[in-house]
This record gives C-alpha cells, sequence and structure tokens, in this order.
C-alpha cells in the first residue's frame, strides 16, 4: 500500500484546474491485488497510478492507456471511479487485464478451483508419488532440483554446481559460461507420509549414501518412465518465437537455446500442467490462474537454500532450478488471488472498463478528443522484449503471435533500431493527442539510463505536439526497478513525466536558436543548483535527466556514466569541503 505523502505541488493547471502530481509517491508492491498476475519489469503499483489518476481527472472521466500491459493504469482509474480504456497489441497482455478487470466472485473462483484441483487429481497426483526409503510408507515429491552439468576445465568430466559446489575433486573450478552438457535431476525433496520425523527430507546426488542410492534407485527410475510415457493432455508444441534453427531472439543465448515452447518445462512439470490447463478448459479465470503461476514451475525458476523464485523480465535459466509440484504450486497461487478478489469485490465496476487488443498506433476505435487523461508505461526500447517474453504465455493461449510483426522495440533480431522505435512511439504520441481532448494531460510513466534515449522521448513527444511540463512525478516502490536488473547505471524509482496537449488555438512556440554548448560545465553547474541538495546519486541523476528536458538539451547531453560519476563525485567533494 502507499504510504503518506505530501500534498501535490503546483504543477501548471489543465483543463478544470487539475494538475499533475510531481511528488514522490512510495508504494510498495507487497500487495494481493499487484501480486495477483505477474507481468514483466517496469509493472507499477496500481496505488500510485491512482493518485496521478484522481490529480488530473475527475469521477467519472476517461483514462486511457495504450500501453496496457497488465492493465494497473485501467484497474486504477475503475477503482478511483473513472472510466478506462486499456490497450495493447499483445494477446497475453489483454488476457491479463481483462482477467484483473473482470467482475470478481472470489467465493464461486475458490469453488470452481477446488472443483479443477479434484478432477485434475487423477492425472497429476501420480506424477508426484513415491516411496519413503526409511519406512518404505508413500511419500510425496514436493519439488526436484534440476542442475546444468558442465565440463571441468581440467578433466573434462561432466559437474554441476549443486553437486560440486562449484569446484572439481580434481581441483578445477566449474564455469557456467562453459558449454552445457546436460541438464539432470540431482535431488528431491520429498514428504513421508507414514511415519518417518522429520516427514520432509531432500535426497539427492549430494546427498549421504543411503538417500543418494534411494534418489538413484527410486527418484530417477520414477522421472525416466514419466518422461518415457506420452502426455496424454494438448500442450504448445511449436518453435519459440517459430524460429527453428539459431538464435530465436533478442533474449536467446547459447545458455538459453530452448527450442520449444515445451522444452520451458521439464518432463514432470509439463505433464502436470497439461493436466490442470486440460481440465481448466472454458474457464478463463482458471487458466489465468494458471499463466499467474506458469513461470513458478518452469525451468526458470531458480533454487535457493531456504527459498527460490525468478527474476521476471528476461528469459535467463538459472544453473540450478527448483521444480515444484505444480499442483501444489498453483493452489498457492489460487489463494493470492481469491485473496485479491475479495479486496476487489464491491470496489471494481467492470462495466466502467474496456480492454482492447489494439495497436497504439491506431486507436480509431476511439472518437477525437473523447479522452480526459493519458496515463502510460511506453515500451523501454531494447531494455524489456515483450513479445519475446509473452511468447509462453501466447503459446498456451494458441495465440499465433502475429503481432510481433508490428511490435513498437528495439531488436536486433528482427531488425528494430532505434529509428525505428522512435518513429512507431511518435506515431503512437500523435493517435493519444488526436483522441485527448485540448489541454488535458497525458503522464509517461518512465525512465531509462540511456540520455540519448531520453532524448529521443523528448523529441517524440514535442514533435507530437505535446508541451513538456518541466517537473515529473515519482514512484518510489523501495526496490530494484527494472532499470537496476538491466543497468549498472545510478537509478533506483520510476519517473513520471507530464505533457499537456495543446488548447484549441494554440500557436507553437518556435523553436529556441542553437547555442554552443559545453555538456561537462552545464553538468556541472546543474548539479551545483539543484535544490535541495540530493544526497545520493540516482536522485542527483533524475534532477539531472528533467533539468535537460526542461532546458531542451537532453540530446546535446550525451550523457555517459563516466561523465555523470565524474561530476557527482565533484560535487560530492565541494559540499563536503
Amino acid at each position: 500500500m502507499s504510504r503518506a505523502a505530501p500534498k501535490p505541488k503546483p504543477a501548471g493547471r489543465g483543463a478544470k484546474g487539475l494538475a499533475p502530481l510531481t511528488t514522490i509517491i512510495r508504494a510498495g508492491k507487497q500487495n494481493p491485488v499487484y501480486a495477483m498476475h505477474g507481468y514483466h519489469l517496469g509493472k507499477k503499483p496500481h496505488d500510485a497510478l491512482r493518485r496521478h489518476i484522481e490529480a488530473c481527472t475527475r469521477p467519472g472521466e476517461l483514462v486511457l492507456d495504450p500501453f496496457a500491459g497488465s492493465g494497473s493504469t485501467a484497474l486504477a482509474a475503475v477503482l478511483a471511479g473513472r472510466r478506462a480504456i486499456a490497450a495493447d497489441a499483445s494477446p497475453a497482455a489483454e488476457w491479463i487485464a481483462s482477467f484483473y478487470l473482470r467482475r470478481p466472485d472470489p467465493r464461486g473462483l475458490q469453488r470452481d478451483w477446488r472443483d479443477l484441483l479434484t478432477r485434475a487429481a487423477q492425472d497429476v497426483d501420480p506424477l508426484y508419488a513415491t516411496r519413503c526409503h526409511r519406512c518404505d510408507a508413500p511419500a510425496r515429491i514436493e519439488y526436484l532440483i534440476y542442475a546444468n552439468r558442465y565440463p571441468c576445465p581440467n578433466c573434462a568430466v561432466p559437474r554441476s554446481l549443486y553437486e560440486s559446489g562449484g569446484k572439481c575433486p580434481c581441483g578445477g573450478h566449474i564455469c557456467t559460461r562453459s558449454p552445457i552438457l546436460s541438464y539432470d535431476p540431482v535431488a528431491a525433496a520429498i514428504t513421508c507420509l507414514g511415519t518417518c520425523s522429520p516427514r520432509r527430507f531432500v535426497r539427492g546426488l549430494a546427498s549421504g549414501p543411503q538417500d543418494r542410492a534411494a534418489f538413484e534407485s527410486i527418484d530417477l527410475p520414477h522421472l525416466a518412465r514419466v518422461a518415457a510415457r506420452p502426455i496424454r493432455h494438448w500442450r504448445p508444441t511449436r518453435a519459440v518465437m517459430d524460429v527453428r534453427e539459431g538464435p530465436w531472439g533478442d533474449e536467446w543465448a547459447p545458455s538459453r537455446d530452448v527450442r520449444t515452447i515445451d522444452a520451458f518445462f521439464t518432463p514432470l512439470n509439463l505433464r502436470a500442467l497439461a493436466a490442470l490447463w486440460h481440465h481448466a478448459r472454458g474457464h478463463d479465470d482458471l487458466r489465468a490462474i494458471l499463466t499467474a503461476g506458469m513461470l513458478a514451475v518452469s525451468r526458470k525458476a531458480q533454487h535457493l537454500e531456504g527459498g527460490g523464485g525468478y527474476i521476471p523480465g528476461h528469459w535467463a535459466l538459472p544453473p540450478v532450478s527448483k521444480q515444484r509440484h505444480v499442483a501444489r504450486t498453483m493452489d498457492r497461487v489460487a489463494r493470492r488471488v481469491i485473496r485479491a478478489k475479495a479486496l476487489l469485490e464491491g470496489t471494481l465496476d467492470p462495466a466502467a472498463a474496456r480492454v482492447l487488443r489494439a495497436d497504439a498506433r491506431d486507436l480509431s476505435m476511439i472518437p477525437t478528443a473523447s479522452v480526459d487523461y493519458v496515463l502510460t508505461d511506453p515500451p523501454y526500447g531494447p531494455l524489456v522484449q515483450y513479445a519475446e517474453l509473452n511468447c509462453l504465455w501466447e503459446a498456451w493461449l494458441d495465440d499465433p503471435g502475429d503481432w510481433r510483426a508490428r511490435e513498437i522495440i528495439v531488436n536486433r533480431s528482427r531488425a528494430r533500431t532505434e529509428d525505428d522505435w522512435e518513429r512507431g512511439l511518435l506515431e503512437a504520441m500523435q493517435e493519444c493527442r488526436r483522441v485527448l481532448k485540448p489541454g488535458r494531460w497525458l503522464s509517461l510513466c518512465y525512465h531509462d539510463t540511456s540520455p540519448a534515449r531520453w532524448a529521443r522521448v523528448a523529441r517524440v513527444m514535442q514533435e507530437a505536439g505535446f508541451k513538456a511540463h518541466p517537473s515529473p512525478g515519482v514512484i518510489d516502490t523501495g526496490g530494484r526497478s527494472y532499470v537496476q536488473h538491466t543497468s549498472d547505471k545510478p537509478t533506483r524509482r520510476e519517473l513520471v513525466w507530464h505533457f499537456q496537449s495543446p488548447r484549441r488555438g494554440a500557436v507553437p512556440s518556435p523553436a529556441p536558436a542553437r547555442q554552443a554548448f559545453d555538456a561537462d560545465a552545464w553538468l556541472t553547474k546543474t548539479l551545483r543548483e539543484i535544490k535541495p541538495a540530493p544526497r545520493r546519486a540516482d536522485r542527483a541523476y533524475d534532477a539531472v535527466i528533467a533539468a535537460a528536458i526542461a532546458q531542451g538539451v537532453l540530446d546535446r547531453l550525451n550523457l555517459t556514466r563516466a561523465q555523470f560519476q565524474r561530476a557527482w563525485a565533484r560535487r560530492r567533494g565541494a559540499t563536503r569541503s
């Protein structure tokens, strides 16, 4: 939930005296509604977005998000008593946004989920059934640990990090950049259903002799039998991104060389997931729960002592992964979803929201000058590859994925350049200006450590006819942002930039004459003049970008990390002295 924040500062009045927020909004992600379904890095808490919506609109007005993603903006708008249109070209995004915005029925969903587990049990339970080697009672596999095997650089014997701890008995150190020789089960976490105490234990290749022998004689043969049996239910088998050979995208790497969608899952978990998907047929909310937990039971889930999880926003496959019991994992996801639906019950009016599968460059279904506010999170250049990340969900939804040919993205594999991205973003913002009422606000939730891309965004908004407000708002979730997962530059927060649609009859101001520009001198001067003086590099970076956009010099700043760090060090030294 968002914490108390200062009252909004005056930020340039729009229609009816409405003004965008330029304050810091602190909003955590530990919220059942936020966690109801993951999307990718950069997803914003809906309660923070609601604050911006309430500042720029009045009850009953219409809010548009043309890059809707999981629908957080539309959800925030409806909860604030506004109407909303959520548009996205991705079928996965449309699916998830619709899941968020459907009428909540937590009791009905709980009943349907329990019925699904009962119907699927005959297919799923035998997959995880085993026996306890200590008392010979029935037992259940809670999770399996899989590990990549790499050749030892000294003796060439295949080793995994789980078994060796990174060091071969011959003295060689295992390197995860070496070619992956295989991906194999190395341990199993077992719950004894008999009288053993403790009931839960792990047996595997790194265990003692008795436990290791049990793993090799019980678990490995069981997994081999499961893998040899035909899969009873449908599952997507098409090639990743429909590419049969070579790199399938910018997210591809030798360590991510998975060729088909079903290969993102181990044989055991694939069969369990296919069974649940089959028994959920015809029920969109049940299948939405399965998509919400899908990555947690895929090869992307990492094994950590005391837990695990996965980092969204890329297709990195960990060298040691934790393959959890699918039905029990999905049950935890379902309980989380049902709690979130209960929180939304009575406060969410689905009739106030419309979800569209639409390209942001063509919003012809929306009348001109009919939207009161645009709040969106546009594509981050090359940093988040939405089509490549969504392809797993869209394959399970049996969607052809033809939208990716029109994606606004920077992608080397598909020869999509930064010029293409800028051009697509410009066309989208021109559509936003067309549907936005004169004098109303458009806010971009955008942050980037590349001033060159910032300059492109600023140029796009100027060419689309918007007037930039010099002061951004800030959403601080208190954790790592998408940028920190993809860059080592100093940024911790998400900026919300505000732009105003021109009023009727407004005459564009002529562009100022360009003068000689000394980037280092400008940077030093700007850091010195920031009030109040920032104490952290990320706050200083935000202020520098804001000043550069406001003064129209961002395209000439050409700011590098080393350049910023030198200027910041000089500023810190001068402050101390």
